[in-house]
C-alpha cells in the first residue's frame, strides 16, 4: 500500500490531499506512477516556447518489494494557477488486486495460527477426557492426570529405544519405517493401563468413604511422587522422542503444517471414535455409563462396580500416555510437562465437567485462544488466556459449554 499526495489548488491556495492506493510496489522506479510523473526519483522536464517547465510533479518510493510501506508524490496544478500544468493521472493497480493479496496473507496466518491451536487444543482435550471420564465413574478429581500423561510419555522414550534395538534380529520387521515407533505407542498404552490399575486398587480404593479432600489431596501427592520418580530414572533434562512425523511439514499454497500437527488432530479423532463406539456398542461400556448414573443400582443389578472402576483408570491413564505421545514431538519431554494438565482441567470446567465432548470443545476453546493471544496481546498474556476463559465461563455459564441438568437413570 502506497500514499499518493496530490497537491492542489483551492483558491491559489495549494493543498495537498494524501490518499492511501494498494497495490504499489517498491524499487528504483514506480511501474504504478505514470504519464507526467517523473520516475527514479528525477524531476522530469519537458522544453517548450516558455523554457523548461514541469511536465510534472517529482515521485518517489522507499522500501523494496510489496508489503512495505511506500511514499509516493504526485504535485500537480489546476487551471486555476498562474503556472497551468499538465494534469497528472497516475496509473495504479486495480484495489481488488491488491487488496486481494494483502488478504489472503492475512488469512494464511490466521489459519497457520488455527492449525497451531487446534493441535494443541487436541492435547488438552485428550487430557480433559481422563479427567471427565475418571469423576463420571467414581466422583473423584485426579490432578495427577499431567503427570500420567509426563510418566506415559517417557516409558514410550524408553520402548522405543528398545524396539530400535529389538526389532532388526526379527525378520521382516527390522526394515519396516516406523515399527519401532507402532509398536512403543501400543505396548506404553498397555503398560499405562497396567498402571493405572495398579493405582486404583493400591491407592485409590482404600480411600473410598473418605472426604473428598483427602483424596484430592492423594492425587496432588501422587503427582509429585510420579515427576519424583521421572527425575530419578530417566534424568531432568529435556529428551526428545524419536517419532517418525516429527519435522516434516506439507507446504499447502504457502501454509506451513507440520507432521506432527496432523498426527496430533488425527489421533485425537481416532481415539474419540473409538471411545464413542466403546461406550455405545459394549457391554462394558454400557455398564461403565450405568455404574456412573449410580453406582449402588448398578451393582444390585450384576454390574461390578469396582471392576468398573478399575477400567476407567486404566482407560483414563492410557488415553494420558497417548497424548503425551502425539505432544512428544511438538515439546521436548521433562518431568515437568505434567503440568500441562492444569489447562487441560480449566478445559473440563469450560467445556461442563461431566461431558465427554464438552473436555473436547473446552481443550479446543482453550488451545486455539493461546495462539492468537500471543500474536496480538502483550507478551505474557497466553499463558493466563485459559484462566481468563475459565473466569469469563463462570461468570457467564457455570455449568459449562456442553453440560446440562440431568436426571439419573436406574
Amino acid at each position: 500500500m502506497c500514499r499518493v499526495t496530490n497537491r492542489v489548488m483551492f483558491g491559489g491556495i495549494g493543498v495537498r490531499v494524501a490518499t492511501d492506493v494498494y497495490g504499489c510496489e517498491g524499487g528504483t522506479s514506480s511501474p504504478f506512477v505514470r504519464g507526467g510523473v517523473a520516475e527514479d526519483g528525477q524531476d522530469a522536464t519537458e522544453n517548450d516556447d516558455a523554457g523548461a517547465r514541469p511536465r510534472g510533479g517529482r515521485a518517489w518510493s522507499s522500501g523494496p518489494g510489496p508489503g512495505s510501506e511506500h511514499a509516493i508524490e504526485v504535485s500537480t496544478h489546476s487551471r486555476h494557477s498562474a503556472r497551468p500544468l499538465a494534469p497528472t493521472k497516475p496509473r495504479i493497480m486495480p484495489a481488488w488486486y491488491s487488496r486481494a493479496w494483502h488478504d489472503a496473507g492475512t488469512t494464511l496466518e490466521t489459519l497457520q495460527l488455527l492449525i497451531i491451536g487446534v493441535s494443541q487444543g487436541c492435547v488438552y482435550g485428550l487430557i480433559a477426557l481422563g479427567f471427565v471420564l475418571i469423576y463420571k465413574a467414581t466422583e473423584m478429581v485426579n490432578f495427577a492426570q499431567g503427570d500420567m500423561m509426563m510418566f506415559g510419555a517417557f516409558v514410550a522414550f524408553s520402548l522405543i529405544d528398545a524396539f530400535e534395538w529389538l526389532l532388526p534380529y526379527v525378520p521382516l520387521l527390522g526394515d519396516l519405517p516406523g515399527a519401532a515407533f507402532a509398536f512403543a505407542f501400543v505396548g506404553t498404552l498397555i503398560v499405562m493401563a497396567g498402571f493405572g490399575i495398579a493405582l486404583e486398587r493400591g491407592v485409590l480404593r482404600p480411600m473410598i468413604g473418605e472426604p473428598p479432600f483427602a483424596v484430592l489431596m492423594l492425587t496432588i501427592g501422587l503427582g509429585f511422587v510420579l515427576r519424583a520418580v521421572a527425575g530419578a530414572i530417566w534424568g531432568n533434562q529435556p529428551r526428545a522422542l524419536d517419532s517418525p512425523f516429527a519435522g516434516g511439514t506439507f507446504d499447502i499454497g504457502g501454509l506451513i503444517i507440520g507432521y506432527e500437527n496432523v498426527a496430533i488432530v488425527a489421533g485425537t479423532a481416532l481415539l474419540c471414535a473409538a471411545l464413542f463406539l466403546f461406550f455405545r456398542f459394549t457391554r462394558i461400556g454400557v455398564a461403565m455409563q450405568a455404574a456412573s448414573q449410580n453406582q449402588l443400582a448398578a451393582f444390585y443389578v450384576g454390574i461390578p462396580v469396582k471392576r468398573v472402576f478399575s477400567l476407567v483408570w486404566a482407560i483414563s491413564a492410557a488415553i494420558a500416555a497417548a497424548a503425551g505421545i502425539l505432544v512428544a514431538p511438538v515439546t521436548l519431554i521433562d518431568p515437568l510437562m505434567g503440568f500441562i494438565g492444569i489447562k487441560a482441567f480449566v478445559a473440563a470446567i469450560v467445556g461442563g465437567f461431566g461431558s465427554l465432548p464438552g473436555a473436547i470443545a473446552g481443550g479446543l476453546l482453550i488451545g486455539i485462544a493461546e495462539p492468537f493471544v500471543a500474536l496480538h496481546l502483550p507478551p505474557g498474556l497466553s499463558e493466563v488466556s485459559a484462566f481468563v476463559i475459565l473466569l469469563i465461563m463462570l461468570v457467564v455459564r457455570p455449568e459449562g459449554i456442553f453440560a446440562t441438568l440431568q436426571q439419573k437413570k436406574v
